[in-house]
């Protein structure tokens, strides 16, 4: 017999030190070399075409990985006849996962399976799974228990190092490099943290900053310039004064990490050299933390925030202050494109009291126009969303009498009542119909929403003829975007024009 082999390689994140180098008995270049020579010993092996299929921080717990789900469909679609991993714990560390595919759907596919390191291979063993060796099954519950152990062990002592002060990844902070663990100052780029706090200390806005640097060619990269925003956060980053904060988040998954609450954080002074003196710091931040803005104006702003764009290049507009601290006057809060490159550019000063005003005129005319429209929307959508329910009862009913018949179906395969090319076959036709179905539940999925857009349109009908409702609020919950051209010109795209 000729083999279509696929070679599974897997490397997790648990399977690197806890400096994040890769152990070698179980690197991807490692697993490759050591199938390759087994190949090579097998003569019916040997002149096989081979397919591999590589993991690279995926864990084992679990069959949900992009490789591992490639090979699956190759082998159902007849392309891969015999799979070959390192030991099982590649392939997967749940026990019973791992156990159906050996007893089940591997045999019926008639796909051999071959674990070197475990000498086990289905093809020598009858490819039955009472056949298999009990100690297989053992070390397969003990990957699995492996795994969740080592994966906490590593959590620990990443933990335990961070306790301690070490830089464990992630980029230094501009103005700093990693050595050893460790921040030491960077002296290319230190300099300029030094400029921009001398800056900020004698007055200087970050806007003002960010261009000074720029137009300096100080750039942070090829592609990315300064903005006010990276100076802010530059100003009221500890680490220039020696602290080290660590533990702000937890890996929940791969690539996937979560917050933790400021009381989890790890912070330690005088953990590294400081670039900028305390005083210094505290002066800059005590300057820029005080409030002599208009609590009016910042109220509305709130509300806007992130929504007003300048019309020409759809850049957002940035907030200034314009004051008079010598006659004690309030601050008053202007809008303008400070990063637009295109002629048009909004650059002259959009007043937020004034756009507020503006824009609460045009929602007050919209909401008018719009209020019969969802009234009549409303009840053709009532009407629509009765008639799918009926036919969703209909098609469920049907995908679960086809769920009983596969489990029949399998139960008179195993008692000898039709082959495995007659089982194959019907199971075939309903998985086909199974499909069928359930491209139709999906169609009607499809209008599911319709429920949820009634209830939508109810709350807003409501909330619209609610005469207590604030200005403040109307323009927090049906205001999508403002794109702003100039003072005499504004566009204001509503959230629910995608109803109508």
């Amino acid at each position: 017999m000729s083999y279509s082999i696929g070679v599974y390689l897997r490397l997790s994140d648990d399977d690197r030190d806890i400096d994040n180098i890769k152990l070698e008995s179980n690197s991807i270049a490692h697993q490759r070399a050591f199938i390759k020579h087994f190949i090579s010993t097998k003569s019916d092996l040997l002149n096989s075409e081979v397919k591999e299929y590589i993991e690279d921080g995926y864990s084992g717990v679990n069959f949900k990985r992009p490789a591992v789900t490639q090979l699956l469909e190759d082998v159902k679609k007849g392309l891969i006849n015999c799979i070959i991993v390192k030991d099982l714990s590649r392939f997967g560390r749940n026990v019973i996962e791992v156990g159906d595919y050996l007893e089940k759907i591997f045999p019926l596919l008639n796909v051999r399976f071959i674990a070197i390191n475990d000498s086990y291979d289905s093809h020598k063993q009858g490819n039955t799974y009472q056949a298999l060796n009990i100690d297989v099954a053992f070390r397969n519950l003990m990957n699995e228990a492996y795994s969740r152990d080592i994966s906490q062990k590593i959590k620990a002592t990443k933990k335990m190092q961070k306790e301690q002060g070490k830089v464990l990844g992630g980029k230094a902070p501009f103005g700093y490099k990693v050595e050893n663990y460790r921040y030491i100052i960077d002296e290319e780029t230190a300099p300029i943290v030094r400029n921009i706090f001398n800056l900020a200390a004698n007055g200087v806005k970050f806007i003002e900053i960010a261009r000074q640097l720029n137009n300096d060619k100080f750039a942070l990269s090829k592609k990315k310039r300064w903005t006010a925003l990276i100076v802010a956060r530059i100003l009221h980053n500890k680490a220039y004064i020696g602290t080290f904060i660590g533990n702000k988040s937890t890996t929940i998954a791969p690539k996937m990490k979560k917050l933790n609450s400021a009381e989890n954080w790890i912070i330690i002074e005088n953990h590294h050299p400081a670039i900028i003196d305390k005083d210094v710091f505290e002066k800059v931040t005590k300057r820029f933390n005080k409030s002599g803005h208009s609590k009016k104006d910042n109220s509305f702003y709130s509300e806007l925030k992130g929504k007003v764009k300048c019309g020409c290049c759809g850049r957002l507009l940035t907030r200034h202050y314009l004051s008079n601290y010598a006659k004690n006057i309030q601050t008053k809060m202007y809008l303008t494109c400070d990063y637009g490159t295109l002629q048009n550019c909004c650059k002259e000063r959009i007043y937020v009291e004034s756009l507020k005003n503006t824009v609460i005129e045009i929602l007050t005319a919209q909401i008018q126009l719009v209020m019969a429209d969802f009234e009549a929307l409303k009840n053709n959508i009532s009407n629509g969303i009765e008639i799918n329910e009926q036919a969703e009862k209909k098609l469920l009913s049907e995908l679960e009498l086809c769920k009983k018949q596969k489990s029949v179906l399998y139960t008179d395969y195993k008692s000898g009542i039709f082959t495995a090319a007659q089982y194959l076959e019907k199971r075939e036709s309903l998985n086909e119909k199974v499909s069928a179905l359930n491209e139709q539940l999906l169609e009607l999925a499809e209008h599911k929403g319709d429920r949820e857009t009634v209830n939508t349109l109810n709350d807003i009908i409501n909330t619209l003829k609610n005469d207590t409702i604030t200005q403040e609020q109307l323009i927090k919950d049906y205001i999508k975007e403002i794109n702003v051209y100039a003072s005499d010109k504004i566009e204001v795209k509503f959230s629910f024009e995608d109803l109508l």
